[in-house]
């Protein structure tokens, strides 16, 4: 896996764009907490808790994880990479009121 970038980040860490082997672009998703300090190893235990409950979650409308590393130092996990966010797609339809529920629960209605 290559990183190419850094596409975001948060409280948690930061989300990167990677080269996967398979020649397919993914999303990692590292802990690199904002706020360093004492609750980092509180931090890390909902870190980790988030990838277990996202594995066991299949929904269209909820990234799939794809693979992760909570050995790792810093650990992180990987998803497929999103065409777009929901900002995005909001933004398109921010003159048509009726349309935002419709992309809201698109993926959900999808499957």
């Amino acid at each position: 896996m290559q990183v190419l970038e850094t596409i975001n980040h948060g409280g948690f860490g930061r989300v990167e764009r990677v080269l996967l082997k398979q020649g397919q672009m993914g999303a990692r998703k590292v802990f690199a907490p904002a706020v360093p300090g004492d609750d980092v190893e509180k931090l890390r235990k909902r870190f980790e808790r988030e990838v277990r409950i996202q594995s066991l979650l299949n929904f269209p409308a909820i990234m799939p994880i794809i693979g992760s590393d909570l050995k790792a130092d810093p650990p992180w996990y990987l998803m497929p990479l999103a065409e777009c966010t929901l900002a995005d797609k909001l933004a398109g339809v921010r003159n048509n009121g009726d349309a935002i529920p419709t992309v809201a629960f698109a993926e959900a209605n999808s499957g």
